[in-house]
């Protein structure tokens, strides 16, 4: 059976604070469905093995959205490896 945490029993196991968890969490490092799920609006549930799995490398984010590992990034996306992407010639 799976074994579900919330946000601050995750905190003491890992010795994150709740805020760095929260920034995991924006930047798509921990990934809902896959990491974590909401039950209710304001609540937030880990699975203790997902979370473990991550910390130990086994889980990444291209493993959890399912995506080609196969496709190189400068063909998947040509522009998020160019370096002229986001420049401003004034």
């Amino acid at each position: 059976m799976e074994e579900y945490i919330t946000i601050n029993e995750l905190s003491s196991r890992i010795k994150y604070s709740k805020q760095s968890i929260y920034n995991l969490i924006h930047q798509k490092i921990l990934v809902r469905q896959v990491h974590y799920f909401k039950p209710t609006p304001k609540k937030l549930l880990f699975k203790w093995d997902a979370i473990q799995g991550w910390i130990e490398g086994e889980i990444s984010v291209s493993d959890a959205t399912n995506t080609t590992a196969d496709t190189p990034p400068s063909t998947a996306n040509p522009q998020a490896t160019s370096p002229l992407v986001g420049r401003i010639n004034i």
